[in-house]
């Protein structure tokens, strides 16, 4: 049956080097749909050129995509990594004067587009795909986006960019709400989008959870990742202890003539094994803290978010898990830094013996893992203090106007 449903187009634009992106963007906001349009009668509309746009003639291949594109769009999001892109006659880039068109609207009316910017920042394997150029170009293109006013947004690899598009859409979709009151249809709710109808159902009876499924899911992960974070500290503290013993021995080891080669050998060699069992310790525990801040971020992000909006949370439940935020976040940038004040020390541990240069190369590369993973998760974590701060205020909005509702009646 037709229902009234609020319809938001997003139109993605990248360059084919991101397609893998694409793909992930795609499939996040089917799954947004799958409860937004069961729990708030709202519908997010994906537009892509490959999709949405059939073979014609044009002036140039990119004024065909504009004009059955058009610009009635309400979401621009931009996606780059290495390739800029081919230039057409009116900028350097089908993505460049895609955004150009997307920037144009902005500024004649800022509220008729929010335009969201990923740069992919990551190693390129292999030398041949490397187009000095093209990087050229993107960097100009970034440094011009901040010139505009843009605030862009860098992520390492697809996981992080699924979790922060994810975040992102959600805060982005509340605003919108928030604003906007037209654009209604009756449709019929869609099943799927690119995705099989078939792998579309299955996807939505099996995997779909329940708001207070997610808000425990979320508390208890929050609360293993204090634990693990904790671990760790401790863990870093203890071989600072070690590698402190070794220097003193290195020092009762100096004698007026200096150092004696055996000796100094062995203590090496045992500052290295603490070495070891250091990264062998820390290395059991990257998996678990990955796999642990990633479940929490989903689940708070998509209970919290805009799909669950019409849910009544408690204050003092929205205050825990904000405070819970907090405190996490608080934990995780004082092992960051301490692992990063560490990494030095170990990194500027000389080059004493061969043993002690590999455990010493091992460590630093464990820990340098381990600093990846620390500061997405702290961002990750700040996106999701943003999106329970925004609940918290439309609650007390909520209580307000019911006050002064019954007030005036």
């Amino acid at each position: 049956m037709a229902k009234d449903v609020r319809s938001f187009k997003v139109f993605i634009a990248a360059p084919s080097d991101v397609d893998e992106e694409c793909r992930i963007a795609e499939e996040v906001i089917h799954d947004m749909n799958i409860t937004l349009i069961k729990n708030n009668s709202i519908h997010l509309d994906l537009l892509r050129w490959n999709t949405h746009c059939y073979p014609d003639m044009g002036s140039y291949p990119q004024e065909v995509i504009n004009n059955q594109i058009g610009d009635d769009y309400d979401i621009f999001i931009g996606i780059m990594w290495k390739n800029f892109g081919t230039p057409t006659p009116v900028a350097g880039s089908g993505t460049a004067e895609e955004f150009q068109r997307a920037y144009t609207k902005y500024q004649q009316d800022p509220s008729s587009v929010k335009i969201m910017f990923y740069f992919k920042d990551a190693g390129i394997s292999s030398l041949s795909e490397l187009d000095p150029d093209q990087l050229r170009l993107i960097q100009q293109f970034r440094t011009q986006l901040g010139h505009k006013g843009g605030l862009y947004h860098v992520y390492n690899d697809l996981d992080s960019f699924k979790r922060y598009i994810r975040l992102h859409l959600d805060n982005l979709v509340s605003d919108l709400i928030e604003k906007k009151s037209e654009n209604i249809t009756a449709v019929e709710a869609p099943k799927s989008t690119s995705l099989n109808s078939v792998e579309a159902n299955k996807r939505s009876d099996t995997d779909e959870e329940g708001f207070f499924d997610l808000i425990v899911t979320g508390q208890e992960c929050f609360q293993d990742l204090t634990d693990v974070s904790n671990r760790i500290s401790e863990i870093t503290t203890e071989l600072g202890k070690k590698m402190t013993e070794r220097t003193k021995e290195i020092d009762d080891a100096k004698t007026p003539s200096g150092y004696n080669a055996k000796t100094m050998h062995r203590i090496c060699n045992r500052a290295a094994a603490d070495m070891d069992g250091f990264a062998e310790r820390l290395k059991a525990d990257i998996p678990t803290f990955a796999k642990l801040y990633k479940k929490g971020i989903d689940s708070f992000g998509k209970a919290y978010g805009t799909s669950f909006r019409g849910m009544k949370v408690q204050e003092s439940e929205l205050n825990d898990s904000l405070n819970g935020i907090v405190y996490l976040k608080g934990c995780f940038s004082d092992t960051l830094n301490k692992i990063k004040s560490f990494r030095n020390v170990i990194d500027n541990t000389p080059s004493a013996t061969r043993t002690l240069i590999r455990s010493r190369k091992q460590s630093v590369s464990v820990l340098d893992e381990f600093i990846g993973e620390f500061e997405v998760a702290i961002n990750l974590t700040s996106e999701i203090e943003k999106i329970i701060a925004k609940r918290m205020k439309e609650n007390n909005n909520a209580v307000k106007d019911n006050i002064n509702g019954q007030n005036q009646s």
